[in-house]
């Protein structure tokens, strides 16, 4: 099984800048994440160094060019099934 930090690096390499977060809330360790996300080794060394627990997060938006569409399935809705009712086309998105 791989740790945190050997994903993390696998991501930097691939060009995708990173961020620290917090695993339990997904908040992020850092302020002003979303011009500190990175792919420069030597700070997310020193980032999970200090958080070696914390979740890799790539920024979504403009910098990244990722979307994410969150589906819920909570208080008698269930997200999933309502996009499938509505006839939506599987794109070459990954669901997580």
């Amino acid at each position: 099984m791989q740790g945190n930090l050997d994903v993390v690096e696998e991501l930097a390499k691939a060009g995708d800048p990173i961020f620290p977060a917090r695993a339990e809330s997904k908040r992020p360790h850092i302020t002003d994440w979303q011009r500190r996300a990175t792919t420069d080794a030597t700070q997310l060394r020193r980032w999970w160094g200090k958080w070696p627990d914390a979740m890799p997060v790539v920024p979504t938006g403009s910098r990244s060019g990722i979307a994410v569409l969150d589906l819920d399935q909570k208080n008698g809705k269930d997200g999933c099934k309502t996009l499938r009712e509505l006839g939506t086309t599987r794109t070459r998105c990954h669901l997580m």
